[in-house]
């Protein structure tokens, strides 16, 4: 029976793990009864713009048989793709349209065609900007030679996610199906270098090589052709890069059979954690091509994370490594992950688009939290971090017979007004002093008033008299200027109230400030009492 039950599990194992790295039809919301084309993924995998190749052969002139719009679409909550739609202009401009690059912040694209004066004037390469009304008039970036090299219909190009870098395919002989790969490097101000044709065994002499895609990692490059090798008609193969000058590429290697079918499959993209890619087939299309998508194999991935080594140092013996955690939590987020702490070193890999709020878990020790901003794309990187932690100084609020005591060891009067505040703290009232009057502030302005900082005086006794407390304070203002302004003023009144609470004696580790700007009103801003009402920090106790 157990060798029974082992065998099924171990089926259904493999079966899962099969249809993860199973190429998946994305569905009648992106696919149609035209072809579709081309996907390029935003870096976060939740936005994609492709192509939709239709059948025009009523409408334009003989021996224009298809013409090619750009669409795109969006994920919802649930991960889904929406009902695609049509790309506003000046993406649909021409007969034959593609987006090549968009931008890891989404606001600038690059796209097929040349433009003058705001018209499509042929071969070429365009970029165009988000602004308040929607993209900008095109405007054609300068690649030298490239209208005299590329004199055949197809042809489209890839960029690194900082765009500085380009992998054309276009063919130099007129009428000619087999295409070669081409590099090109951006000189700064839309100015791009002479394509140059890929060395190796990457251009074949009697084969089409089409659909160069550059993964986020910058040596990854994927693309299609129908060499010897594959498994159908075009397949989808994998180089990585050898050299800086990005002419030199290892041999390429075919994906696979769970990536490859028999028929076409071209036009590989993926996101910027290179772990799931996109491509056309026309295998099981309920058109000409679809788009598919499919978990890669560990081989076939380009991972594009930044590892962190940390090293835990202890504060009064350097040498000691220790043990314990670091916890980690992605800033908006309740999920809390870990990671262990062996002989004083930890190491994590993480994913870029997200801010990372990490601390250390060590018995004995205060935590030391620390921010990893990966908010903005970039390469892949290993980074380098020493933390030096505290050991813990346990407090004694009372002697051996029940009194009172200051942080001197001290006995305090029972009437004395450290004796009142630790009371409080042991009667659960301190929330109560801490926003009882609150903490405001004079329009404008970022100093403390005198009596905020009679208040402040006594939130910063207890926090000497009990360390065990750890506060967080949120500024904020009216909604008088502008939302930046507003922003920067609510940080620094944060850092003024901070600031003030070190500067006697509280340690800092027991503080977290916050500046929220004019985004969390108590009170009306139509009246100055509701404006002055919202110029204020509030208290919050974390821990006790």
């Amino acid at each position: 029976m157990k060798k029974c039950l082992f065998t099924t599990c171990l089926a259904l194992s493999s079966w899962i793990a099969y249809c993860q790295n199973t190429p998946q039809n994305l569905g009648t919301n992106v696919n149609t009864t035209s072809a579709e084309l081309r996907p390029t993924i935003s870096p976060d995998g939740k936005r994609m713009y492709y192509l939709m190749e239709k059948d025009v052969t009523q409408t334009k002139k003989r021996g224009e048989k298809t013409a090619q719009a750009v669409c795109f679409t969006e994920k919802d909550e649930q991960g889904n793709w929406k009902p695609f739609s049509a790309a506003p202009k000046p993406f649909n401009d021409q007969r034959d349209n593609a987006i090549f690059w968009v931008s890891a912040d989404g606001n600038t694209a690059y796209m097929r065609g040349a433009y003058s004066d705001g018209k499509p004037t042929g071969r070429g390469i365009s970029k165009t900007s988000k602004t308040e009304n929607g993209w900008s008039v095109p405007t054609t970036i300068q690649l030298e030679g490239y209208a005299q090299m590329s004199v055949d219909r197809y042809t489209g190009a890839s960029m690194t996610i900082d765009g500085k870098h380009m992998l054309l395919y276009f063919s130099e002989e007129k009428n000619s199906q087999l295409n070669d790969i081409y590099y090109s490097r951006n000189l700064g101000n839309d100015v791009w270098s002479k394509p140059a044709k890929i060395l190796g065994n990457i251009s074949l002499e009697d084969y089409d090589e089409i659909a160069p895609f550059i993964a986020a990692d910058h040596k990854t490059m994927y693309f299609s052709s129908n060499r010897p090798g594959g498994s159908g008609d075009y397949d989808i193969w994998m180089s990585k890069r050898l050299d800086d000058q990005w002419l030199q590429w290892s041999d390429p290697v075919n994906l696979g059979k769970n990536i490859n079918s028999e028929q076409w499959d071209a036009y590989f993209s993926m996101d910027a954690e290179g772990e799931i890619g996109f491509w056309a087939t026309t295998k099981n299309a309920q058109g000409k091509s679809d788009l598919v998508t499919s978990k890669l194999e560990a081989w076939q991935q380009a991972p594009n994370k930044v590892d962190l080594i940390a090293s835990i140092l202890k504060s009064d013996d350097a040498e000691l490594k220790l043990n314990g955690k670091i916890s980690i939590q992605v800033e908006g987020d309740d999920v809390i992950d870990s990671v262990d702490i062996v002989e004083g070193e930890a190491k994590k890999s993480f994913s870029f688009g997200k801010k990372y709020i990490i601390s250390t878990q060590i018995e004995g020790h205060v935590s030391k939290t620390d921010t990893i901003d990966l908010t903005e794309y970039g390469l892949a990187k290993e980074m380098r971090k020493s933390y030096i932690v505290h050991p813990e100084k346990p407090k004694q609020l009372t002697d051996a017979e029940g009194n009172w005591i200051d942080e001197k060891g001290r006995i305090l009067p029972s009437n004395s007004e450290d004796s009142l505040l630790i009371q409080m703290y042991r009667d659960g009232n301190i929330e109560e002093l801490f926003n009882k009057e609150g903490i405001l502030f004079d329009f404008g302005k970022s100093t403390l008033r005198e009596e905020s900082v009679i208040m402040l005086n006594k939130i910063a006794r207890l926090l000497v008299l009990v360390p065990e407390i750890e506060i967080d304070l949120s500024a904020h203002t009216d909604h008088i200027g502008s939302v930046k302004a507003n922003q920067t003023l609510s940080e620094n009144r944060a850092e003024s109230v901070k600031n003030y609470l070190i500067s006697k004696k509280v340690n800092n580790t027991q503080i977290e400030a916050h500046g929220y700007g004019e985004l969390k009103p108590v009170a009306s801003n139509s009246t100055e009492v509701g404006r002055q009402q919202n110029r204020r920090v509030e208290f919050k106790v974390l821990k006790k």
